[in-house]
């Protein structure tokens, strides 16, 4: 599986610690998933956190439920990738 570039123990940890508790997944925003590496594929979907240009544009306007959404589309894309967006329990980012 690929790591992520720029992608840091504190920032999957921190969205990890979240989806642990579907409770909180419908109630609370997650943390960002923008890991600091902004640069758009051919398909406009960007290579650091893997979000469109929409939904990045979108972010701060989403409602907890929406964010999470967009961070499940986000862990699909790099699922088809053969990637991992968080890691694994274990692995280092």
């Amino acid at each position: 599986m690929s790591k992520i570039p720029g992608a840091t123990r504190s920032s999957c940890g921190s969205i990890r610690a979240f989806m642990a508790d579907p409770q909180i997944m419908g109630e609370r925003p997650p943390p960002s998933p923008c890991v600091s590496v902004c640069a758009l594929d051919e398909m406009d979907i960007c290579i650091g956190c893997h979000r469109s240009v929409d939904e990045i544009a979108a972010w701060s306007q989403l409602s907890a439920a929406q964010k999470w959404q967009v961070i499940q589309l986000s862990q699909a894309r790099v699922r088809a990738a053969g990637g991992w967006l968080i890691p694994p329990d274990g692995a280092e980012p």
